[in-house]
């Protein structure tokens, strides 16, 4: 039974963390046989081009350990050059799923797994790195 998963536009407007967290939902879609538009999954993609661009250092440390915490990540990246290669292959990776998801889903249903767990990572990581450093400690009434 196929049946379609509806995103609230408003949903899309979200930071990196919430763009991989659903895109990481409409991968789980497709591998339970559902159909999605992959809009944040397009959006991620376009998102990993402009971090292969940029190489901003907070963005690089987000993407190593995202990396690092998907099954990407079983080769050390200890060069910048590296992260952004995997992450350009992934963004790649990406944009064969979106351009014909069935077909990616029947020729790759392990890499399918990966690029969920991924997502997965990324969105974890993005939001823990979106916290202000302000907020990493609980107020302390005692302290003041």
């Amino acid at each position: 039974m196929s049946s379609t998963i509806p995103i609230h536009p408003l949903e899309l407007e979200g930071g990196l963390a919430s763009l991989s967290s659903i895109a990481a939902i409409e991968v789980d879609a497709l591998l339970r046989g559902q159909t999605t538009d992959f809009m944040a999954a397009k959006r991620v993609s376009d998102e990993l081009s402009l971090f292969a661009k940029s190489r901003n250092p907070a963005s690089l440390a987000v993407m190593n350990l995202a990396l690092s915490d998907s099954p990407f990540g079983k080769t050390v990246r200890q060069r910048v050059d590296q992260v952004v290669r995997e992450a350009e292959n992934i963004r790649e990776r990406i944009c064969h799923l979106v351009d014909d998801p069935s077909s990616f889903r029947m020729d790759h249903n392990d890499e399918l797994v990966d690029l969920g767990v991924f997502l997965l990572a990324l969105s974890k990581r993005a939001a823990a790195f979106d916290r202000p450093f302000e907020q990493t400690e609980p107020d302390n009434p005692v302290r003041r």
